[in-house]
C-alpha cells in the first residue's frame, strides 16, 4: 500500500534529535530546512520533552541544495559556539541535506580549531530507518564518543544504557532498577544514558562497574563498552516477581555478590500476597 493513514512511525531522526536533547550543556544544530525543526519542536514538546536554548536550525536556501553551499552551516555553528559556549555541538543532517551528501563530518573538522565547543558530526537522513534504529546508532555512538579503556571502576557503581524520554515509563523503571541494587546490594546508580546527562557524565561512563541495560536498543553500546573497557552488562529488564528475581540473580552472577537476603524474603512476601 503506497498510503500511510494517520502518523507514520517515528523515524530514526526524531530518536537520534530526542536522545542529544537531554545532554544538558549541549545543542543540536540541524542542517535541513526552518520548517522540519519547527515540526520537530512542536512534536517533542507535545511529549513533554521542552528544552529551551537546545535545538537549533540553520535554515537552507535554493543555492544551498543546488549548488552545494555550506555557508549557513558554518556561520550558525561559529554564532552557537559564541553565543551559548556549549561544550558540545551535535551538528545533524536534514533529509534534504543527506540527500546531497553535504559532508558535515568535514566542516565539523575544519571549524573546530575555530571553536571553543567539540563538534560532533551525526548524519541522520529520516528516510528509511525508523525510531529504533536511531537509537541503536546514537546509543552506540555516544558510547565511542566517550570510551576510556584505561577508565580506573567506581566499586559497586552502575550505568543504566537505552533509558529514552520518549519510551513508555522510563522513569518508573529507573527508579526500580535504583530501588533494587540499591537494596540488593548496596550499589548506586552512576549514570543513565541518556536520560539528564551531561558531557562530563558521558566521559564516565567508562568506570562503572556494570551496566544495566534497559532495552534491545542499546545492547550494541552495551557491547561496545564491554568490549573496549571490559565492563559487563546485564539485559533482562526486571518486570514480574519471577522475572525481578532472575534480574537480580543475574546481577550477583556477574558482580560476584549474592543477593541480600531481606531483599529475596520482601519479593516473597510480596509475591505470595
Amino acid at each position: 500500500m503506497a498510503l500511510i493513514r494517520n502518523f507514520p512511525v517515528p523515524s530514526d531522526r526524531m530518536a537520534i534529535i530526542s536522545t542529544l536533547l537531554n545532554i544538558e550543556d549541549a545543542v543540536v544544530l540541524e542542517y535541513g530546512p526552518e520548517g522540519t525543526t519547527h515540526f520537530s519542536m512542536n512534536f517533542f514538546n507535545k511529549l513533554g520533552q521542552d528544552y529551551p536554548d537546545r535545538l537549533f536550525t540553520t535554515g537552507v536556501d535554493d543555492s544551498d541544495i543546488i549548488m552545494g553551499s555550506t555557508e549557513h552551516l558554518e556561520r550558525g555553528i561559529l554564532e552557537l559556539d559564541a553565543l551559548y559556549s556549549p561544550k558540545a555541538i551535535f551538528v545533524l543532517t536534514s533529509s534534504v541535506t543527506s540527500i546531497i551528501g553535504t559532508d558535515i563530518a568535514g566542516i565539523c573538522d575544519s571549524l573546530q580549531s575555530k571553536v571553543q565547543s567539540r563538534l560532533i558530526p551525526v548524519n541522520t537522513s529520516g528516510l528509511g530507518a525508523d525510531y529504533s534504529a536511531g537509537l541503536r546508532k546514537i546509543y552506540l555512538q555516544l558510547a565511542e564518543l566517550v570510551v576510556q579503556p584505561d577508565a580506573a571502576k567506581q566499586k559497586g557503581r552502575y550505568n543504566i544504557l537505552g533509558a529514552s524520554p520518549l519510551h513508555y515509563r522510563a522513569e518508573s523503571d529507573i527508579c526500580e532498577i535504583t530501588r533494587l541494587l540499591r537494596e540488593g546490594f548496596g550499589c548506586e546508580l552512576l549514570h543513565c544514558l541518556a536520560m539528564n546527562m551531561t558531557t562530563e557524565a558521558l566521559a564516565e561512563l567508562s568506570s562503572a562497574e556494570l551496566n544495566i541495560v534497559l532495552t534491545a536498543e542499546a545492547v550494541p553500546s552495551a557491547e561496545y563498552l564491554q568490549s573496549v573497557t571490559g565492563t559487563p552488562y546485564v539485559y533482562l529488564p526486571p518486570y514480574g516477581y519471577s522475572q525481578t528475581k532472575e534480574f537480580l540473580n543475574s546481577v550477583a552472577a556477574v558482580i560476584g555478590q549474592p543477593v541480600k537476603e531481606a531483599m529475596l524474603q520482601r519479593l516473597e512476601e510480596k509475591n505470595a500476597d
